[in-house]
């Protein structure tokens, strides 16, 4: 028996009227909706030296809707430890255990060339200061992560620059949403959110060539090409949903004190120590590619099949 996820805040217009048309589709979803009763979550594994966590997480303190409590909450009923906050051009806050969550502030900077994840800063740039974001993170001792570094719209630009930052995220939800906007992916996606919300967000984390591409190169320019999955939850979908669709597993059992542990986090983090899961592969998912990387073919999300990733190092081999 399993606790399904929080729903949280109600739909938004476009997919409470889709609500009604996959009423009408209902029997092409029975599928989904029996596989939505429970959501997948991750398998059972033990966390004995291990510490499960939330990359890119938006608060109210830029454009997320929930406040420190609510994403610790959520992480908890997750089955996280940790969450690494990234709100937009705010300076970060100590570390802090909210909930019994160690939440960590990074600060999502938006520069010129797009949007960079900055870990380990003391404040954020000022405005003058962006156009040299990444030179900017690491004078002051920090990590640059370009964020969605494939987004249609929000993307990384500079292809010069982008070999000297410390990684990207491989894997964004953020990006895989916005994928899901296209005519021939929108209407199966929006019949299929109210029957198995799981299984939509799931879907939006499709396989990027391009982004295990891009931490490639950085990797052959000298950089240590960390490789991140994020959420980019901002509160719809509801925080624990995300937090139950991909995660970070780090190899270490943080301590006590939050800042000894978020320095512990950071260090795991820049040497790559860990990898990305995706939920609801399980024990299905094949061995892994050369890059490191295990894909498998997933159900569609009303019918047919599709590739999805199940889990990759931060670290290529």
């Amino acid at each position: 028996m399993c606790a399904p996820a929080r729903e949280g805040r109600a739909l938004p217009y476009c997919l409470a009227a889709a609500a009604l048309a996959a009423a009408a589709a209902a029997p092409l979803g029975t599928g989904l909706l029996a596989r939505s009763r429970c959501p997948p979550g991750f398998e059972e594994a033990s966390d004995e030296g291990r510490s499960f966590g939330a990359w890119h997480v938006h608060t109210r303190r830029s454009d997320g809707r929930g406040t420190d409590g609510d994403v610790a909450r959520a992480a908890r009923e997750a089955g996280l430890q940790f969450a690494v906050l990234a709100d937009h051009n705010v300076d970060p806050l100590p570390p802090r255990r909210v909930e019994g969550v160690l939440l960590v502030d990074a600060v999502e900077v938006s520069a010129p060339s797009g949007h960079v994840v900055a870990l380990g800063v003391t404040r954020a740039p000022a405005p003058e200061e962006r156009g040299t974001v990444l030179r900017w993170v690491h004078r002051g001792g920090g990590e640059a992560y370009l964020a969605h570094p494939t987004h249609p719209a929000r993307g990384w630009r500079d292809d010069a620059a982008a070999l000297s930052a410390d990684g990207a995220e491989a894997l964004s939800l953020d990006t895989g949403l916005h994928l899901l906007r296209t005519p021939a992916r929108l209407v199966p996606a929006l019949l299929a959110y109210p029957l198995a919300p799981d299984a939509v967000l799931q879907a939006a984390l499709a396989p990027d060539p391009g982004a295990f591409a891009l931490v490639r190169r950085m990797r052959e320019m000298g950089s240590p090409g960390i490789r991140l999955c994020a959420v980019d939850a901002h509160g719809f979908p509801p925080y624990e949903r995300m937090f139950r669709t991909v995660r970070l597993e780090l190899n270490l059992a943080l301590p006590r004190d939050p800042a000894e542990a978020a320095r512990a986090l950071r260090r795991a983090i820049a040497e790559g120590s860990g990898l990305c899961r995706v939920a609801g592969a399980g024990e299905r998912a094949p061995e892994p590619d050369a890059d490191g990387v295990s894909i498998w073919t997933a159900p569609g999300l009303l019918h047919g099949t599709r590739q999805a990733v199940a889990t990759f190092p931060l670290r290529a081999p």
